[in-house]
């Protein structure tokens, strides 16, 4: 910065902007890439471009994978037990179609 607008870099806060690595693998604020992650980001791509090789449309491809997605994440929330959560989505969902008049 310069010195004409007399703000120094010694002068912006800090507090809560520790932008440095984890020291050790086992930090709390350690992020791993894991094979859950990595699974995702190849095989819904990959499905994808079997999906259009077979015929299917691109725009019917994001819609299939996000109800994909949409049933693998209610399933997780249902065996970890939050159903109240799942009953709150599905009640969001429900009404946001007007499917439940």
């Amino acid at each position: 910065m310069s010195a004409k607008n007399g703000r120094h870099a010694s002068a912006i806060p800090t507090v809560g902007t520790d932008l440095s690595a984890p020291k050790n693998a086992g930090d709390a604020g350690a992020a791993r890439l894991t094979l859950a992650h990595t699974l995702l980001l190849i095989a819904f791509p990959a499905l994808g471009a079997v999906l259009f090789a077979l015929g299917m449309t691109t725009s019917e491809i994001p819609v299939f994978l996000g109800y994909c997605g949409g049933i693998g994440a209610a399933v997780t929330i249902a065996v970890t037990g939050g159903r109240r959560a799942l009953l709150a989505i599905a009640h969001g969902i429900i009404a946001a179609t007007g499917a439940g008049k």
